[in-house]
């Protein structure tokens, strides 16, 4: 995997999109904003868009962070990734088979996988992916939230168990980062306590000096 290639680490804080979460402000400002804050891992996830308009939108957001040489991932659509040479894909649960993706992209992306319990992935899967977001792992703060949580304890379980570095996504605030690291997980990956937050850079730096 490009990882192996590079002989590197992610970086530790993985940024979900979701433009609706910082409307009326603009999406693109939103993201040059965190991206000027010290964001450097994005997944671009607007799963409403066409593939035509994820292209258009994902061209604007490449040209941002290309600028900051950070790593721009697309939520589920190979033929976007490829036609603007993003960095890679990240996979949601259900997806065509991981090694069908791989084989598109070559080994020179990076592959992400989106994970919940039961786990389901194969030995095989595992070996086509760089990493894994495993949620939820703290209630969101959903009213109707109904997924049960992993909780710090399961983490600790499920992590040495998994052969690929475990991001942990959901509910996650920066007061949860170091009990996160002692369970094992290589990241976390937000969404709205970001791209929601009044003050992008300061809920940024919250996170990054946890």
């Amino acid at each position: 995997m490009i990882l192996d290639q590079l002989d590197k680490k992610l970086p530790f804080l993985y940024l979900i999109t979701d433009r609706k979460l910082c409307h009326p402000k603009p999406f693109e400002e939103v993201i040059s904003e965190a991206l000027d804050s010290g964001i450097r891992f994005i997944q671009l996830r607007e799963k409403d868009l066409n593939s035509r308009d994820l292209q258009i939108l994902t061209e604007k957001i490449k040209t941002l962070t290309s600028k900051y040489k950070a790593i721009l991932l697309i939520n589920g659509n190979v033929d976007v990734a490829l036609a603007v040479d993003a960095d890679g894909v990240h996979l949601p649960e259900a997806s065509m088979p991981v090694a069908e993706v791989r084989k598109r992209l070559g080994n020179n992306k990076l592959i992400g996988k989106s994970i919940h319990l039961p786990l389901s992935l194969s030995d095989g899967d595992y070996n086509c992916i760089d990493f894994v977001t495993l949620s939820p792992v703290f209630n969101p703060g959903e009213k109707d939230y109904s997924p049960e949580t992993i909780g710090i304890e399961r983490l600790k379980e499920i992590v040495p168990a998994l052969p690929v570095s475990v991001y942990a996504l959901g509910g996650i605030k920066p007061n949860h980062i170091i009990e996160l690291k002692r369970a094992g997980a290589s990241g976390i990956a937000v969404s709205s306590g970001i791209m929601k937050a009044d003050d992008i850079k300061n809920k940024v730096e919250e996170y990054l000096k946890a």
